[in-house]
C-alpha cells in the first residue's frame, strides 16, 4: 500500500463564511458551544422520554397547507 499526499484524505472541510449575512444585519444569537450544549440536553431529554424516531417509526405522514 501507498499512501498518496496528492489525494484528499478524508472529508473535505467545510466552511461558512458569514461575511455577507453581517452585512445583511444578521447576528448569531446563541453562540455556537451553548447552542451545541442545548442541542445536545434536548437530544438526550428526547431519548429519555422516547420521543426521537428511529428506523421502526413509520414516516410522518405530514399534509402541505
Amino acid at each position: 500500500m501507498v499512501y498518496d499526499r496528492s489525494k484528499p484524505d478524508g472529508t473535505p472541510r467545510k466552511l461558512l463564511d458569514v461575511t455577507r449575512l453581517h452585512s445583511l444585519g444578521w447576528q448569531a444569537q446563541i453562540p455556537l458551544r451553548e447552542g451545541i450544549a442545548q442541542t445536545y440536553a434536548w437530544f438526550l431529554d428526547s431519548a429519555a422520554a422516547g420521543r426521537l424516531r428511529t428506523q421502526d417509526t413509520p414516516p410522518l405522514n405530514i399534509q402541505p397547507v
